[in-house]
């Protein structure tokens, strides 16, 4: 795989799309929607040079910038889902946000690789799924395991929890929560 794509994997993009949105140009204005890619490009090579210690050729350029692309497409498409979230990771949000769940701070919605994850604790390593009755359907179970493979690859470890179980005990989903972070 190229260099670019390893960056995309690590999440070193997070930090290259950061420098992006806050390029300006020569003149100082800030440069806005497409065509910072286009004006900022060899900068966000430079940038992932830096960041990994890779050496990103000229003829990857392009791949910079259509992962930059697809990266802030994640970006977008976890705020959409921030905003339009089920009964059942309101429910759970309410106790893992604001670091109310043993002083630990989590993500909802988060991007992670092409994935977008329920809920994150960078700190612990543990990502939290939320999953309704689509998620037993043979399709859906096969892509689950193969985001599963990818997500424990970069170090994490899942929990995942039925919908059922929010609703009715979420005691006991907090203190199964509990015994992965200690």
């Amino acid at each position: 795989s190229s260099a670019a794509s390893d960056v995309y994997k690590r999440q070193d993009l997070g930090s290259v799309l950061q420098f992006i949105k806050h390029q300006s140009d020569e003149d100082g204005n800030w440069i806005k929607g497409k065509q910072r890619f286009k004006s900022v490009e060899r900068e966000a090579v430079e940038l992932i040079n830096m960041i990994t210690g890779a050496n990103i050729a000229d003829n990857e350029k392009e791949e910079v910038v259509d992962v930059c692309r697809a990266w802030e497409n994640s970006l977008k498409k976890a705020k959409e889902l921030r905003s339009d979230m089920t009964i059942f990771e309101q429910k759970l949000w309410f106790n893992l946000r604001a670091k109310r769940f043993m002083g630990l701070k989590f993500r909802r919605q988060a991007p992670i690789g092409n994935y977008i994850v329920d809920f994150v604790c960078k700190e612990k390593d543990l990502i939290i799924e939320l999953d309704g009755s689509g998620h037993l359907e043979e399709g859906q179970t096969q892509h689950d395991e193969i985001r599963d493979k990818f997500l424990k690859e970069q170090g994490y470890k899942i929990i995942r929890v039925y919908n059922n179980e929010i609703n009715n005990n979420i005691d006991n989903v907090l203190e199964e929560i509990r015994l992965n972070v200690l």
